[in-house]
């Protein structure tokens, strides 16, 4: 039975980072980005379903199930916007427009969802730095703005690391190669050489090949079987 073997390629940020480095980050720190898309689409979506999400007490059975559900929803779907990440780089490395299209178009709908909760949870309690005030000011926008630049780019991140993320690993991700084993040569002795018309050496039986010197002892036998079927038989006085 022939076995496959698997054979890993390296990529070019292997001699750049250690495994280990490369292992926590798909492994670990790539749950805690999911988790923390997640809260924050949960966010948004408890918006308007409960009074005050501070105060669990007063969300009651039927509100309180649907809470849960909002932030299990919301880590399922920034989960989905990081398959697509990478589903979208390997439609696009292969040319097929339309999947590679599709599953973009998507990234970038739970991207938009991902940034305006950001932006919506962040501008309840927006505290601006000196440089929020000093960018705005020289932007000519008022220093009282309800979105400031610093809230902007931590809006921007998280959506930012699920679509890089599908780019670095197309560069990372190794590529486990199946390779048919190479098949073993039969010995000499044993390999046999098909049998040309006009051989007297061998000669073939019942598609078996067998030597001449047999042959006629077959032949005898299947002589005297014939001669045996063919008698006639004699009463027995």
């Amino acid at each position: 039975m022939e076995k496959s073997t698997r054979r890993i390629i390296p990529t070019g940020d292997d001699h750049v980072l250690p495994v280990w480095v490369n292992f926590i980050l798909d492994n670990f720190l790539l749950t805690f980005l999911i988790l923390a898309e997640g809260y924050l689409l949960g966010t948004l979506m408890t918006i308007g379903w409960v009074g005050d999400i501070e105060s669990p007490s007063q969300w009651g059975v039927f509100h309180g199930i649907g809470v849960v559900l909002f932030f299990c929803a919301g880590a399922t779907a920034a989960g989905i916007a990081l398959r697509s990440s990478i589903a979208a780089i390997s439609y696009f490395k292969r040319r097929q427009w339309g999947f590679a299209m599709f599953n973009m178009l998507g990234l970038v709908a739970f991207s938009a969802v991902e940034i305006w909760a950001s932006l919506s949870e962040r501008s309840t309690h927006l505290m601006p730095t000196p440089a929020d005030t000093a960018l705005l000011h020289v932007l000519g926008f008022p220093t009282n703005a309800p979105i400031s630049p610093t809230i902007v780019m931590v809006a921007l991140l998280l959506p930012f690391a699920t679509i890089y993320y599908g780019f670095s690993q197309q560069i990372h991700a190794q590529m486990n190669v199946s390779i048919q084993p190479e098949k073993k040569e039969q010995p000499e002795d044993k390999v046999l050489s098909p049998v040309l018309p006009g051989d007297s050496d061998v000669s073939i039986h019942n598609n078996n090949i067998i030597p001449n010197r047999k042959r006629a002892r077959i032949e005898g036998i299947s002589t005297s079987t014939a001669s045996a079927r063919n008698r006639p038989l004699r009463a027995v006085k």
